[in-house]
């Protein structure tokens, strides 16, 4: 199964990738948000909720507002 995540910032699409499982999908976002939010969004726990059937996860609440959605393919 690959994983497809798209991170956006503001409703905008920064980033588009695929991975081949959570742990990988999880490092690689994880990275990539902290450039818009200052700080690292816990992979460990973006594995969990991408692994767990979550479709749109939200990193940041606040302003910029930073999510990742996950397809499965």
């Amino acid at each position: 199964m690959t994983l497809h995540c798209t991170l956006h910032v503001d409703g905008d699409t920064v980033f588009v990738g695929a991975y081949p499982d959570p742990a990988a999908l999880a490092r690689d976002v994880s990275a990539r948000a902290a450039k818009y939010i200052g700080h690292r969004f816990s992979a460990d726990r973006l594995a969990v909720e991408a692994s767990g059937g979550f479709n749109t996860v939200d990193l940041n609440l606040v302003q910029p507002h930073v999510a990742v959605e996950v397809q499965r393919q």
